[in-house]
């Protein structure tokens, strides 16, 4: 019965030993792979980190670059990102602060559209349309002049007109550039202008100011046969215009020069 026993359970130290064996050779290939002495593991790292190399290079080549054209029209030029469109109006249409029973020409209108035709912007010529010095509202930045805050835009002091509200502007987040030679901030969708006075700091127009005068871009009325010029204009962001494109249109607007 013993010698029965020991035949039965022969095959066990064999099997130890191939296991033992198994794990030796396990390790050994583990600590060539790490010491760098073979190359397959770093050969199959290498393969996927070229896949995901490739792979992020294909995503960036997809992804669209907004692209510029330049726009050159009769009275004004500028750059615009493909698909706008920046259209210059020169009669009637272009303007509805000009008077009735008048024919105008020039420059009387300009309006920049985005991809989708949504009116973005527009510059209106100012005829006929008057007031007096002095503003009921005024708007303070941080830099603004408290004498700009006291008395407005009447500097002469003979309005007799004390602003009454003041917007706060303090703290507001803006976007600060050139358009058609004056100093503009934009805060949302809102276009400030400098009045550019003797006064520092940025001291926006208010009341009959936020008309402007552009020295170089004339419009011209003719009446009874009679031919005058004028040079005042309004400008606004469009209330349809599209948030997200707020950044595109200041690159439009500070690009563009009167010809």
């Amino acid at each position: 019965m013993e010698k029965d026993k020991s035949k039965k359970t022969s095959w066990l130290p064999s099997f130890l030993l191939f296991l033992l064996g198994l794990i030796l050779g396990f390790s050994l290939f583990y600590f060539l792979e790490s010491t760098s002495t073979t190359t397959f593991l770093k050969q199959d790292t290498a393969s996927q980190s070229s896949e995901s190399t490739t792979e992020e290079t294909q995503e960036t080549q997809n992804s669209p670059t907004p692209t510029i054209t330049t726009f050159t029209g009769t009275y004004i030029s500028g750059e615009r990102p493909t698909g706008w469109s920046i259209v210059e109006y020169t009669d009637n249409s272009g303007s509805d602060m000009i008077m009735e029973q008048t024919t105008y020409s020039g420059l009387v209108g300009l309006k920049v559209f985005n991809e989708n035709s949504v009116k973005m912007f527009h510059l209106n010529a100012v005829d006929g349309v008057g007031g007096v010095q002095g503003c009921d509202t005024v708007y303070q930045f941080s830099d603004s002049d408290q004498a700009y805050i006291d008395h407005g835009s009447d500097w002469t002091l003979q309005s007799g007109i004390v602003p009454s509200t003041v917007v706060d502007l303090t703290n507001a987040t803006y976007t600060e550039y050139e358009l058609l030679g004056w100093e503009v901030r934009r805060v949302g969708d809102t276009i400030y202008r400098n009045m550019n006075s003797n006064l520092p700091g940025f001291n926006p127009a208010c009341g009959v100011d936020i008309n402007f005068t552009i020295s170089n871009l004339t419009y011209y009325r003719t009446l009874s046969g009679e031919t005058t010029s004028g040079n005042i204009y309004y400008m606004e962001i469009s209330d349809t215009v599209d948030q997200s494109q707020l950044e595109q249109l200041d690159d439009v607007l500070e690009s563009l020069t009167v010809n």
